[in-house]
């Protein structure tokens, strides 16, 4: 278990950071709600969805990694991908297109830019 929580390290950074985020939107719903800088994310996708999405995909990543199940952790990985990139973009859009100030958009784009290095990685 130790190898394998020391090779596969960043997999498991980026799914404990994703639940972690998820948990975080499941004790405060309000965020998505009321917070400006979620204006466009709340308005897509329903925040319980979102939570819970990051949640699940986290637990799957970690359940691929632990259990060496390649189709679990590409699912997982991917799901995480999409779920950063989505929320990168929007605060990106909330920060140049409505001109609200937020470093959101950089601090979700690390998780999704190793996330897709991750992916790849699992997929070739």
């Amino acid at each position: 278990m130790k190898d394998v929580i020391l090779l596969r390290w960043n997999n498991l950074i980026v799914a404990l950071g994703g639940i972690g985020y998820g948990i975080i939107m499941i004790v405060n719903p309000e965020m998505l709600n009321e917070y400006k800088n979620y204006e466009i994310i709340g308005g897509l996708f329903d925040g319980t969805f979102l939570a819970y999405a990051f949640v699940i995909m986290g637990f799957i990543k970690i359940l691929g990694v632990i259990l060496n199940n390649r189709s679990l952790k590409v699912l997982g990985i991917f799901g995480l991908f999409f779920l950063w990139t989505t929320f990168s973009i929007s605060f990106f859009v909330m920060q140049f297109h409505e001109g609200f100030p937020t470093a959101n958009g950089v601090l979700c784009a690390i998780p999704a830019l190793i996330s897709i290095e991750i992916a790849l990685s699992e997929v070739s």
